[in-house]
């Protein structure tokens, strides 16, 4: 957690840990009552980005301090936005419009960088899905509201009404978390292990291209169970730690271990296998997950029968598909590799 010292403004709140810039910077306008000083800038991620040299003096932060929190940013020519070591497509981020979990804007006000991902859709702490709009005036809800804990109606975000979100969507978000977590607390731009950037690129890639590679060198069940499994495999591969770093760092190698180059080149608005075979030098050699039903359930089980073994029927592909689905709600159950305390902690609980 940053140390926040006195700044020229009177009232300093503090920089909680992984919360946005633009949601410092809206807690600070109302804690000196200057929400008109900010109000104009807080229209768009690219106009805020502009003050945050401003909103550090004042705030007695480093300049750093505040740009890591999902700021506008340009590289090899092209904008983006970064998040920690990280750098993300425009077209990732809520630039214009925010999105909030009402449930946790009940006991903070602060927002984590995360909520700014569109990706990130449902609350990975309590499982509700994310609301970007009102539902008293329908206005979609906006970073330029003033306060900063309602809407430009009145309406509370902590009143607003809040519905479950998916499983899979929730363990995606939950990834994506640590991944911001991660981005985050690694110094300079230079990625040490895989963050939001890397894992958003593995899954795109994974989804758009890796499966269909699996697909094709799997036989006519396994392939029926690929297809009737997509999104729990996607998130086994996801939540293989050291899968996911072997394939990043395959990528980075084709792109001369520069990560910043790479998570631009690769991370697009509307990712696809023609993208990926046009940016990806030699993408046949990347390396494919251990699948579930191949490492630990064999396709042909070998039962004990007396002194000597024999082979079962290979199973349909429901079955396969049922292992699948199987192996992501055991790991589901533990926690997958994320620590348990990311997952079950307050939200930027210290």
């Amino acid at each position: 957690m940053n140390d926040v010292r006195g700044g020229l403004l009177p009232l300093v709140p503090q920089l909680l840990h992984g919360e946005s810039f633009r949601s410092y910077i809206g807690r600070l306008a109302d804690a000196n009552l200057i929400q008109t000083t900010f109000r104009p800038f807080m229209h768009t991620l690219w106009a805020t980005t502009e003050v945050l040299g401003v909103a550090s003096a004042w705030a007695g932060l480093e300049f750093d301090a505040l740009a890591s929190r999902v700021s506008a940013a340009e590289m090899h020519g092209q904008p983006c936005i970064r998040i920690g070591s990280s750098l993300v497509t425009p077209s990732r981020v809520h630039l214009h419009t925010r999105q909030v979990c009402p449930q946790c804007m009940a006991t903070s006000v602060a927002a984590p960088c995360y909520w700014d991902l569109k990706d990130y859709t449902v609350c990975h702490v309590h499982g509700t899905a994310l609301t970007n709009r009102c539902d008293q005036c329908q206005a979609p809800l906006a970073w330029n509201s003033a306060p900063a804990d309602r809407c430009r109606c009145g309406r509370r975000f902590a009143e607003m009404a809040s519905s479950f979100g998916g499983h899979h969507e929730s363990k995606w978000s939950a990834r994506l978390a640590w991944a911001v977590d991660v981005s985050l607390a690694q110094k300079g731009r230079a990625e040490v292990q895989p963050g939001v950037g890397a894992v958003m690129t593995v899954r795109d890639l994974f989804q758009h291209y890796l499966l269909g590679r699996m697909e094709q060198e799997s036989d006519y069940k396994e392939r029926s169970a690929i297809r009737q499994s997509r999104d729990c495999l996607t998130l086994l591969a996801l939540y293989d730690e050291p899968y996911v770093k072997s394939l990043w760092d395959a990528l980075l190698t084709k792109f001369a271990h520069d990560d910043a180059r790479a998570q631009v080149t690769l991370l697009v608005a509307r990712p696809s296998k023609r993208h990926f075979l046009a940016v990806t030098p030699e993408p046949e050699d990347l390396p494919l997950p251990p699948t579930p039903w191949r490492s630990s359930i064999p396709l042909h089980l070998r039962m004990h029968s007396g002194s000597g073994r024999r082979l079962v029927q290979p199973r349909s592909s429901r079955q396969i598909a049922r292992e699948i689905a199987d192996a992501f709600l055991v790991g589901t159950a533990t926690g997958w590799h994320v620590p348990l305390e990311h997952i079950a902690r307050p939200r930027l609980g210290v």
